[in-house]
């Protein structure tokens, strides 16, 4: 599934992403892939670096950014692996994105400690916005979290989540869990939420009566059908009823999961401004890794 081709692992040079790149590496290191360490130079205005390009030589960020990536590649390399340092200016989200596709990475590795409050509402963080709009899948890792990685860049995955509302995205999804759970010699669990109405879902006690036992039974019937037809790997499945995201974290944490695989939804214009869709409130809030699956283009335009 990674083998090969590159790994984009950004860095703004903080704890967070020093964490996530125990993960870059501990991929590179399974499957031989070289790392590119990326860091952009934000020059719109409202961003870290706005206030600095006012009174300092871009060249000049650009030579300290450069500095700091190589004591970032000192303070990760192992032998055999191969790390390449490359600086950006611009958006984030941007160049992070269009670095992945013109270099043909196979994942991309971000932190997630995005902004708080209404700049986080208006901008969104660099991470969510890397899920949104990447043509890559994305290892989306947060400090602190329910760890998968040792300090000797081994992984220790048993348990893999793969939500599922039975759509022909999470279907396209599937053959990718069970790959990755016959790699680690994982358990996948399926999990199915049955969505309570979006109004005011709290102040509705009832209304995992009103969905009825036919739709439960529906639910847990299809279930039961995805899980029998997988024979290579051990299976589990799970049925709640609530708010998606929410009932996903909850699980994870209930069940132990070490990694959610969940294709990346988008939803456009307004409704997502409101909303946004449940793979980016998941990397948000879950409290393990989360890697999640971009739609082909023609997917996502409907």
């Amino acid at each position: 599934m990674f083998r090969g081709s590159p790994i984009l692992l950004p860095t703004d040079f903080s704890d967070y992403s020093y964490h996530a790149a125990k993960y870059a590496v501990a991929f590179a290191k399974k499957y031989g892939n070289s790392i590119h360490l990326l860091h952009v130079i934000e020059t719109r205005k409202g961003y870290p670096y706005s206030k600095k390009v006012e009174h300092e030589d871009l060249s000049q960020l650009e030579l300290t950014a450069r500095d700091k990536l190589d004591e970032f590649k000192r303070a990760i390399e192992i032998p055999g692996l191969c790390l390449t340092c490359h600086v950006a200016k611009g958006k984030a989200w941007t160049k992070i994105t269009e670095h992945a596709q013109k270099e043909n990475c196979s994942l991309v590795v971000i932190a997630a400690h995005g902004r708080a409050g209404l700049d986080r509402f208006v901008f969104g963080s660099v991470a969510e916005r890397v899920v949104r709009y990447a043509s890559t899948p994305c290892l989306v890792v947060k400090h602190p979290e329910q760890e998968c990685v040792s300090d000797s860049y081994e992984f220790s995955i048993k348990r893999v989540m793969l939500p599922t509302d039975f759509s022909a995205e999470v279907e396209k999804a599937l053959p990718y869990a069970i790959s990755m759970c016959r790699e680690f010699h994982a358990l996948l669990l399926l999990l199915h939420v049955m969505e309570m109405p979006v109004v005011m879902p709290e102040f509705m006690p009832d209304t995992g009566a009103m969905l009825g036992a036919d739709t439960h039974e529906y639910a847990e019937d299809l279930l039961n059908r995805v899980r029998n037809a997988i024979t290579e790997i051990s299976v589990e499945t799970s049925l709640r009823t609530g708010v998606p995201y929410r009932e996903i974290c909850a699980a994870v944490q209930e069940m132990n999961v070490d990694l959610i695989l969940i294709p990346a939804h988008r939803t456009p214009g307004l409704v997502h401004a409101i909303f946004g869709s449940v793979a980016e409130k998941v990397v948000r809030r879950a409290p393990c890794p989360v890697l999640t699956l971009p739609l082909p283009k023609e997917e996502q335009k409907s």
